[in-house]
């Protein structure tokens, strides 16, 4: 289920959701149980999570992630959600940073955020910040 927010709102939060409200650390979007594919990886995020799993570049890649459409995604459930939290919290790739909130989505002449509200921490958000408009 997805909910709307308007990115003005958002933008002064910096786009990122933990600046509204914390992780509740459930692990559903680490663990694969929200998305059907994986997390979006950008090639510095490439190089830089291949050190902290402590193999090179090309075996992470090789191990950790697929491409799909020239894309990088890390497969999921993720190698760093560990013992109930993420092991690289302050340096997650910047699609965790952001998540639960979603693509931006032009609607009735304004630009909208959406929020996954599967994830409870975005159901929390959604319920306090979302507006329901019609898609």
């Amino acid at each position: 289920m997805l909910g709307f927010l308007g990115v003005e709102a958002t933008r002064e939060n910096g786009l990122h959701f933990d600046r509204l409200l914390k992780c509740q650390k459930c692990g559903a979007c680490c663990n694969a149980k929200l998305f059907t594919t994986g997390a979006l990886l950008f090639p510095q995020e490439v190089e830089r999570f291949a050190e902290k799993a402590g193999i090179s570049k090309h075996q992470f890649k090789d191990r950790h992630t697929y491409t799909e459409n020239g894309q990088r995604f890390l497969k999921l459930p993720c190698l760093f959600y560990k013992d109930g939290g993420c092991s690289i919290h302050s340096d997650r790739a910047r699609v965790c940073r952001e998540f639960p909130l979603n693509q931006i989505v032009p609607k009735n002449g304004k630009m909208w955020m959406t929020v996954n509200m599967d994830c409870p921490a975005g159901k929390e958000l959604g319920d306090k910040y979302a507006v329901k408009v019609q898609v």
